[in-house]
């Protein structure tokens, strides 16, 4: 019984380790992004969008393999609310 439980969850942890993957490369290109924007206005959104998926990623790697599907589901939607917050910072702050 405990070898089935284990390995019905090694889907959970590979997903989990392939959207913290991606969380991590998307953060780390936003914050150089970022540094290469920062003379322009709303520079900060974009580091901030940038640093708030480095540390999504960490948080889930940190629960691996406690962290359950709705967990990772939650912080990805997270990372995904904010990067639509910070465009439209960055677009009102560009029109004026």
């Amino acid at each position: 019984m405990g070898t089935t439980r284990r390995q019905g969850t090694r889907p959970v942890v590979s997903l989990a380790l392939l959207i913290s993957s991606f969380l991590l490369a998307g953060g780390i290109v936003g914050c150089v992004i970022a540094f290469r924007l920062r003379p322009l206005p709303g520079w900060v959104w974009m580091l901030f969008d940038g640093l708030l998926p480095i540390a999504l990623a960490m948080l889930i790697l940190i629960g691996l393999p406690r962290s359950s599907i709705a967990f990772v589901g939650r912080l990805t939607g997270f990372s995904l609310i904010s990067n639509g917050i910070w465009r439209l910072v960055l677009r009102n702050a560009l029109r004026a």
